[in-house]
């Protein structure tokens, strides 16, 4: 029922166990049309109706994935009391993706009790927890999580199988929610759902036969989900629903809403708008747990505390600097701290053991956050992290702290979390000098957020699926306006903090659903071209980490004007050779993959744009039927041709070996002799990844003239050197880099006509 003084009716209500997880709900809601808000505290229900009255859906972000049923027991039902209460059609419990929880924390089965205490007429609880969007798919009861585009069994997955609090080691997600649970269960699985939604209906009425009180539907691809969200629907027309499991349930009725009509009267967000602030009067987001004073401080949304309301919508702009504060100790994120500190952020260890007795927490938070304004005030973007994997050897440290120090080893998160919540609020509580931070970690952001005055978050835009861009409501000027990246440990690619730092709003995403890997880069002319009928020719572009992509685009724009250029990038790819020290049989197989792809897409040519993988590309040529120009061929056939002496600049011998290989090859077939001089620079990537561009740079300088006392040119084994082609060839010899010699070799190739 619509309350009087709502505009709009209430669709869905949601209380994510954990804070990137509720975020991943808002994402799915707000690209389907839905204006949705983020409360990050129970609100009354007059801010509800009165001050967020246009709303179609809302989330209240908690914590309780990191609690046990005895404080499940005292933080849940109030909440589910109010979700029912707001008048909602559906009514979710919404859980990680991955379904990470056990009996004694995050009991997932103890939600559902509790919830059932308030949604007791309902015939059953759906369970949903496939997400296709994400990667995320149950197939006969079985959950399945995709990492660098592998699928793996939860039991087998390379980090929740080993979570340091909540280790999944039990894929049948029935089988894992019985250990927390003693309500009945079933399944409604992929060939039980047919291919219909009446068949669907049919199944279930099947199961309803049995008085389950929890279903479980299969998830696998994009279709069967909408038919659950229609099935949920229909269902929700009985009375407020409660539902259960992951964003699967979002986009499950975000599908079928899609699919039935507009989702809304008029979309509140267009991903194709760059993201700009919903122009709205702010509310005064005033809380029965503010002070009496609250209402007279300044308008939520406002940045100085001096406007009567929002301006006019923003588009966001990239931000320089930024502070990412991390509490993951996922292997994603361990290489998305890696990237980013081989990208120019600075990198701030904390030690968790600082805060095992307390005495020296508060001198330790100031001594950081200190260090963090320094840097930030010289425009340094910073990282605050507390470890780097899950083998990092600080885990163990901190949980045996803590078990001498007569604690529990669970209190880990928590301690961790409160810390660097009270880091990231001693630097946003000096001169405003960010605009945007981000935060690693689901239980870690539930912890930080709870030290920033912040009492709701709006999207303003996607930076990865699963993680929007946010902008705070707050009544304390430094918190309001503040925009937040919240992601959980395996959200986002390697360059995903580089992404927070530079992302501006993007364009052309006309779907709700995100697809993640390949993105198209073409002018504004080329783009008319097409709309005029013209046929562009197709190059596909295959990367193994983001570092080249970005600096490529520019020369594309110069010397393919008239192409479409398709981008796939797999991040995991080079990070597989470095560890391996070559590549491997499972790298091998998923350039294969992508080479497929690209034939699959329509490319005319593809673009190998790795000099470490180039023999995959050779291995390949024979196998698809589609051009492949390696980046570095005309770079190393050209030092072939001309030079003698030829000295190979690179900072990893899994590039070096198989640039040599390639120069005397190339000389082999021109007849002609070469010497190949090593210029491996020593030192130089592990300077990069520890986030010394500037060492690494020198190391680079000082190996290039050794070699140059021995060479008659210098060829840089690694595209991305091409940045210092300059100040190399100040040296004094002829200095050869492969971007603009391999583009150029694709543009050759496509100006030929085809018999």
């Amino acid at each position: 029922m619509v309350s009087p003084a709502r505009e709009k009716a209430v669709r869905l209500a949601y209380y994510g166990d954990d804070f990137t997880g509720s975020t991943d709900a808002l994402e799915a809601l707000t690209l389907a049309g839905l204006r949705t808000v983020l409360f990050l505290d129970l609100p009354t229900r007059e801010m509800l109706d009165q001050e967020f009255a246009d709303i179609e859906a809302f989330g209240i972000a908690g914590t309780a994935r990191a609690l046990t049923p005895e404080q499940m027991e005292a933080e849940l039902p109030d909440i589910f009391r109010f979700m029912a209460e707001s008048g909602a059609a559906v009514c979710h419990y919404k859980t990680c993706s991955t379904f990470d929880s056990s009996p004694g924390i995050g009991s997932i089965g103890k939600a559902v009790e509790l919830a059932r205490r308030t949604f007791c007429a309902q015939r059953y609880v759906p369970l949903v927890v496939g997400v296709p969007a994400l990667k995320r798919y149950t197939v006969f009861g079985q959950h399945f999580a995709a990492v660098h585009g592998i699928a793996h069994r939860l039991d087998r997955h390379p980090v929740m199988s080993r979570h340091p609090v909540t280790p999944m080691d039990e894929a049948d997600l029935l089988r894992h929610l019985a250990a927390q649970t003693t309500a009945r269960s079933a399944l409604v699985d992929i060939l039980e759902q047919g291919d219909s939604a009446d068949a669907l209906e049919e199944a279930v009425e099947r199961k309803l036969e049995e008085h389950p009180e929890i279903i479980l539907f299969d998830v696998l691809d994009q279709e069967r989900l909408a038919r659950v969200g229609g099935l949920m629907w229909k269902e929700a027309a009985r009375g407020p629903l409660f539902a259960a499991g992951s964003s699967g349930v979002e986009y499950a009725l975000s599908a079928y809403w899609q699919a039935s009509g507009p989702a809304s009267g008029e979309k509140a967000f267009s991903a194709g708008s760059a993201g700009g602030s919903v122009p709205h009067q702010a509310p005064q987001c005033t809380s029965g747990a503010e002070s009496a004073g609250a209402a007279e401080s300044a308008p939520v949304g406002a940045v100085d505390g001096t406007s009567a309301g929002l301006a006019e919508p923003v588009a966001p702009e990239a931000a320089e600097p930024i502070l990412v504060v991390s509490g993951s100790c996922s292997s994603m994120t361990q290489m998305q701290i890696d990237y980013a500190l081989a990208s120019g952020f600075a990198g701030i260890r904390i030690d968790p053991g600082e805060w095992i007795d307390g005495s020296g927490s508060g001198a330790a938070s100031s001594r950081i956050a200190s260090e963090a304004l320094r840097l930030l005030r010289k425009g340094t973007s910073v990282i605050v992290y507390s470890a780097k994997g899950p083998g990092d050897a600080s885990i163990a440290r901190t949980k045996s702290g803590l078990h001498a120090a007569g604690r529990n080893s669970r209190d880990t998160g928590t301690m961790i979390g409160e810390a660097l919540g009270r880091i990231c609020r001693a630097v946003m509580m000096g001169k405003r000098l960010l605009r945007r931070i981000a935060v690693a970690g689901g239980d870690t952001s539930g912890y930080v957020m709870k030290q920033l005055d912040i009492c709701a978050l709006e999207m303003t835009g996607q930076i990865a699926p699963g993680v929007p861009l946010c902008r705070t409501y707050s009544h304390n000027s430094p918190f309001a306006g503040l925009e937040l990246a919240l992601k959980g440990g395996q959200m986002g690619g390697e360059d995903f903090f580089v992404k927070v730092r530079k992302w501006a709003g993007i364009t052309g995403v006309e779907s709700y659903e995100p697809v993640p890997n390949h993105a198209e880069c073409m002018s504004s002319a080329d783009r008319e071209g097409l709309k005029g009928g013209t046929i562009l020719k197709t190059v596909v572009a295959v990367y193994t980490g983001q570092g080249l992509a970005e600096p490529m685009k520019r020369i594309y724009e110069e010397q393919l004007p008239g192409c479409r250029v398709v981008t796939i990038v797999d991040d995991s790819l080079i990070y597989d050779v470095v560890q391996a020290g070559g590549v491997t049989p499972a790298v091998t197989r998923r350039l294969i993959q992508y080479y497929q792809n690209g034939a699959e897409m329509g490319a005319d040519v593809i673009f190998n744009t790795c000099s470490s993988v180039g023999e995959v590309a050779d291995l390949a040529r024979s196998m698809i039927n589609v051009p492949i120009v390696k980046i570095d061929d005309a770079m190393t056939l050209e030092a072939a041709a001309k030079y003698e002496r030829i000295g190979v600049l690179a900072t990893l011998p899994t590039t070096l070996e198989p640039t040599k290989r390639l120069i005397r090859r190339q000389a082999e077939l021109l007849g002609r002799e070469v010497a190949i001089i090593d210029g491996l620079a020593d030192g130089a990537y592990d300077a990069l990844v520890s986030g010394e561009p500037e060492r690494h740079d020198a190391i680079l300088l000082d190996t290039a003239r050794w070699v140059a006392g021995q060479a008659d040119v210098l060829v840089l084994a690694q595209g991305s050197m091409a940045r210092m082609e300059k100040e190399l060839g100040a040296i004094g010899i002829p200095v050869l880099s492969s971007p603009l010699r391999g583009v150029l070799a694709v543009k050759k190739l496509l100006e030929v006509p085809k018999p």
